[in-house]
């Protein structure tokens, strides 16, 4: 069960996480990221399961991103927090403005809180596409290709904020759809909190028997 709900969280993850930076540019919004030196953003992370009609109690755990350095352009990241295991994670990357991971290959650990964002501006209602790929402990790799659609740009409980939803489909051992909704803030350019739900049908790979079973993973990421 542990690495089902494993699955369903990187699943999840991989087709729903961002943050950007929103500018007005001409009729559209430009989104880039804004990266500054000692910046520390702390996330919240909490998954529920539903397995074949079984609801399991949330499972939480927490992801900090801290900046270490900024230089033409590019970024040194330290993503620290555990896994739903219970294991300590630790990984540096560097990124660019886009969220393009560089001289190495992306995890699901920033897939958490980052996309590779779309070179163009963004009108309100437009839509651009993302993919994510991230490997799974016990699992191997999951590819996510999802659409994402700019809803509104505006004040939301005294804060400015841009406002998405999406749609997409992970790959891998175990395949799901994936929707939901995100909210990024305007002024420094984090994400805020986002939602998702992840469904499909798990069939067991050592039996030729069972029948699939139907899963269903709700999601929730905020900032604290």
């Amino acid at each position: 069960m542990k690495k089902a709900l494993s699955l369903l969280a990187a699943g999840a993850v991989l087709a729903t996480g961002a943050q950007a930076q929103i500018t007005k540019q001409g009729t559209g919004y430009l989104l880039r990221y804004k990266f500054v030196k000692g910046q520390t953003m702390k996330y919240g992370v909490s998954i529920g399961l539903t397995m074949g009609g079984a609801k399991q109690q949330p499972t939480k755990l927490d992801v900090v991103m801290k900046v270490l350095e900024v230089k033409n352009g590019i970024a040194t990241l330290k993503l620290t927090g555990k896994s739903l295991s219970g294991q300590p994670m630790d990984r540096t990357v560097k990124m660019d403005n886009r969220g393009r991971v560089q001289g190495q290959k992306q995890t699901s650990m920033e897939t958490l809180t980052f996309i590779e964002l779309p070179e163009k501006p963004v009108p309100i209602g437009g839509t651009f596409k993302a993919g994510a790929a991230g490997n799974v402990q016990g699992a191997g790799q999951m590819t996510a290709k999802s659409t994402f659609k700019l809803v509104s740009v505006g004040m939301v409980n005294g804060k400015a904020m841009a406002s998405f939803s999406m749609a997409g489909d992970v790959t891998g051992i175990m395949p799901m759809k994936v929707v939901g909704a995100l909210k990024l803030l305007s002024s420094d350019g984090s994400l805020w909190s986002s939602q998702s739900t992840a469904s499909g049908q798990f069939s067991n790979p050592q039996s030729t028997t069972s029948k699939p079973t139907k899963f269903a993973a709700v999601s929730t990421v905020t900032r604290q």
